[in-house]
């Protein structure tokens, strides 16, 4: 059942309490508390149950962590794109609004060419709707700095801020992914792909990295399922070519540039149909 509205902040809380940050972040909290109502205050980091508790005693309403190794390394901006898996994970009972909520106001102008839920009608646009968010965080970013080009998103990320880049990738990725009718074609080539690779081309399964289920992995890699299979076509034809370069260690442009044109479209339909 949906609780009542929370207001989410995120903080890196590292540095403990008297960290400038961290006292911002409880400031923001506070102010937050007499325009938008409760507010959850969520500390992320590696060993902050401690910090959780000098929160409650300095007059937090109520104080969420979630201790986490891992997210020693993540940057500050990076929070709100990774909160709602972890809430999920370790309090599925809480129903995450907040950031997304934020998001869905900005995500408004994405409508025409991405769709109102997230799901596009437009082939050679892709569907954001469950993507994960670290993933659209990041290609907004590149977007904005030019590691990505594009006639119409290099603009619309340059006017946005890294908190609403982080707004709107958790709000597609709140959504619920776009469930595509099955042709029962599995493509015997696109699934040998998948699931085993090919050893003579040194290509790995792409299981490995996008999940069994085409779900995708923290941090840059995207999920593929239900994606839309001409996107996905020009997406790797552009790794391929090289005209698009923001893959990390220019993993997909090597992958890419060793599958012919029948396998890119293969691999698009298997994933476009993989819910």
């Amino acid at each position: 059942m949906k609780k009542d509205l929370e207001t989410w902040v995120f903080g890196d809380h590292r540095n403990h309490l008297q960290d400038h940050l961290t006292l911002q972040v409880l400031g923001q909290a506070r102010a937050l508390s007499h325009d938008r109502g409760r507010v959850t205050l969520v500390l992320l980091g590696h060993q902050v149950e401690g910090i959780a508790k000098e929160y409650i005693a300095c007059g937090a309403q109520r104080v969420l962590w979630v201790d986490h190794p891992q997210l020693a390394f993540y940057r500050a901006d990076l929070f709100t794109t990774v909160i709602s898996d972890l809430i999920r994970e370790h309090h599925p009972e809480i129903f995450l609004v907040g950031a997304s909520e934020f998001g869905k106001e900005l995500a408004a102008s994405c409508a025409a060419c991405h769709g109102e839920k997230g799901i596009s009608q437009m082939p050679n646009f892709p569907s954001l709707a469950g993507q994960l968010a670290t993933y659209t965080y990041k290609q907004l970013q590149d977007y904005k700095t030019g590691n990505r080009t594009h006639s119409v998103m290099s603009p619309f990320a340059a006017g946005l801020s890294d908190q609403d880049m982080a707004d709107i990738a958790a709000w597609f990725r709140s959504l619920p992914r776009a469930q595509q009718k099955s042709t029962n074609q599995n493509p015997e080539t696109a699934e040998q792909l998948v699931t085993k690779g090919d050893g003579k081309r040194t290509l790995p399964p792409c299981f490995v990295c996008h999940g069994s289920n085409g779900q995708g992995e923290k941090m840059d890699v995207p999920a593929l399922a239900g994606q839309q299979a001409d996107y996905f076509f020009e997406t790797l034809n552009a790794y391929k070519s090289g005209t698009r370069h923001n893959d990390i260690y220019s993993r997909m442009r090597l992958i890419s540039q060793q599958l012919s044109d029948v396998e890119i479209r293969e691999l698009a339909q298997y994933y476009q149909q993989l819910n």
